[in-house]
């Protein structure tokens, strides 16, 4: 029975993805604070089968109050994603930092545009240099068992919120993912 109940839930999070990918739903954005968001999602895998007690998590202060104009749902998503690739990244024990900011150094193409950055590092393996190019290409995969959406689900959700995702990776040393999100412009005062 246990087999069967871990198959179907394998399998049901396969369908789902496939479906997220082929069919993305319709971005319903509204202004939300970030590191809630996070903390809400880090809050989620922490009681996930994924997490393993040995992993140390690091998260943002939660009374911060950086704010983007996002969909929810579709970035806890992304947040989920990211975390179980840094999970999966490492052996039985490791660090996973989550980090939040704003600043205005995000790309050099749109001068002057204020960002909300999210960085998840992780101290795993790190990805080889022929791999980075292609990590966030459909159905690319270096998991045994893995289908290679997660991902490519998360650089479209990121686009569609005319965002960017980048990494940074050292074999043996662990990788960073940076999500960068254009920020409000009246973000400047006090929430």
């Amino acid at each position: 029975m246990t087999i069967i109940l871990r198959e179907s839930e394998r399998l049901n999070a396969l369908i789902t993805d496939f479906l997220l990918f082929a069919q993305p739903p319709k971005t319903n954005r509204g202004i939300w604070n970030i590191c809630d968001l996070l903390e809400e999602t880090v809050e989620l895998f922490r009681h996930s089968p994924e997490y393993r007690e040995s992993l140390e998590i690091h998260c943002p202060d939660r009374r911060e109050k950086i704010r983007a104009f996002l969909d929810a749902d579709q970035m806890k998503q992304v947040f989920w994603n990211l975390l179980l690739n840094a999970a999966q990244a490492m052996d039985e024990t490791g660090t996973l930092t989550v980090g939040v900011e704003r600043r205005t150094d995000g790309l050099p193409q749109r001068k002057g545009t204020e960002w909300v950055t999210v960085s998840i590092s992780d101290s795993g393996r790190g990805i080889a240099p022929q791999e980075k190019d292609k990590i966030f290409e459909p159905f690319y995969t270096t998991k045994e068992g893995g289908t290679g959406l997660g991902l490519s689900i998360v650089h479209r959700i990121i686009e569609n919120h005319e965002g960017v995702i980048k990494v940074e990776s050292e074999v043996g040393k662990g990788s960073t993912f940076t999500v960068l999100l254009p920020g409000l412009q009246e973000e400047k005062r006090e929430c």
